[in-house]
């Protein structure tokens, strides 16, 4: 297990830093199924590796591998190596990717576990992350969470931290600005809580200063 953990270890940093690594890993079916393997049999830090080697959604929906995802997500960063990129950021992330483009039946089966495995806050936390791609990543997740099961804006409504997804509006695509948005309509439709009203009228308000200043 040491020399497989050294070894992935290894590609990854070095696949950070030279895309044709990368090239090479994806150009061998062989060696893709290998590392998905190994990371649903329990080699976390894999995750990394696959992050790096951008699959499409649907591959990495075919992967089947969201209760491993989910694993590295609930696991503490420092019971796990530390490489190039957090293992929670990249499985974040891959999480989204596979959430964001699943059909209703996957998609409610995906949330359905998320639920189930109580790894719905450790998701909110990830709105706070350093990342942006983490913090979009979130926001899609949630985003999807609250859509197939409306008891799940409640949790978000009372841990979500709102004012970093905020700050992700500047610099994103205009597909991950939508979704911000809607993800705070969702967020709106508990405008029964005064205490949530106001923060998220407090983060359209600069929403829209942001627009202005985009546009300007």
């Amino acid at each position: 297990l040491r020399v497989l953990l050294a070894a992935v270890f290894l590609l990854s940093e070095l696949g950070s830093r030279d895309n044709a690594v990368i090239q090479t890993l994806t150009r061998v079916d062989s060696d893709v199924e290998c590392i998905v393997a190994l990371f649903k049999k329990g080699l976390m830090e894999a995750v990394v590796l696959i992050y790096l080697l951008r699959h499409s959604s649907l591959n990495l929906i075919e992967m089947d591998m969201v209760e491993s995802l989910l694993l590295v997500i609930k696991r503490k960063d420092n019971d796990l190596l530390n490489m190039c990129l957090r293992p929670r950021t990249a499985a974040v992330v891959l999480l989204g990717l596979i959430l964001g483009d699943s059909g209703e039946g996957i998609a409610s089966s995906i949330v359905n576990t998320i639920v189930s495995e109580k790894a719905l806050e450790i998701i909110i936390s990830s709105l706070e992350s350093e990342s942006t791609e983490e913090r979009i990543a979130a926001v899609r997740i949630l985003l999807r969470c609250m859509q197939q099961d409306g008891k799940c804006r409640n949790t978000i409504a009372d841990k979500a931290e709102l004012a970093p997804v905020l700050d992700s509006f500047v610099g994103v695509s205009d597909g991950e600005k939508f979704e911000i948005v809607h993800f705070f309509s969702e967020l709106v439709k508990l405008n029964r809580y005064i205490h949530l009203s106001s923060q998220v009228c407090s983060c359209v308000s600069n929403f829209s200063m942001i627009v202005e200043l985009e546009l300007a």
